[in-house]
């Protein structure tokens, strides 16, 4: 679980891991893409904000009412502003919003590759290496 809350309506809402891989996935490709565009800031906060929408503990009656990410529509900058939004009516201010949906970005990102996966890649690495040198 993310360790940092978020106050929504003044009750604490933590984030866990998003229900759905597939979302989880896109939107890390969605925020890689943005990345590499001139006007990456008004893309990656819409993208942070979806990010939050999907993370929500929804077992919180304060994110019990947050708007639900249709998966078949692909559109994370939609889904972005129907967060942004809603956190907006709920008490959530702008700069919180930012700084928290950057953070969760960057635990989710660590979360989608799994250490043990990541060093899985470095040892097939090294041994595709040795038996090239060797």
């Amino acid at each position: 679980m993310f360790e940092q809350t978020l106050k929504i309506n003044d009750e604490a809402v933590g984030l866990i891991f998003p229900e759905s891989m597939s979302a989880s996935v896109d939107l890390w490709f969605a925020v890689v893409a943005a990345q590499k565009t001139e006007n990456s800031t008004q893309s990656f906060s819409k993208l942070a904000a979806a990010a939050i929408g999907l993370g929500l503990d929804r077992s919180v009656p304060a994110a019990s009412e947050a708007p639900v990410y249709d998966i078949s529509s692909g559109d994370f900058v939609a889904y972005g502003n129907m967060v942004i939004d809603w956190l907006g009516t709920s008490g959530v201010r702008w700069p919180k919003l930012m700084n928290f949906g950057s953070a969760y970005l960057t635990w989710l990102s660590k979360e989608l590759m799994a250490d043990e996966e990541i060093v899985q890649m470095e040892d097939f690495t090294e041994a595709a290496g040795d038996r090239l040198t060797g």
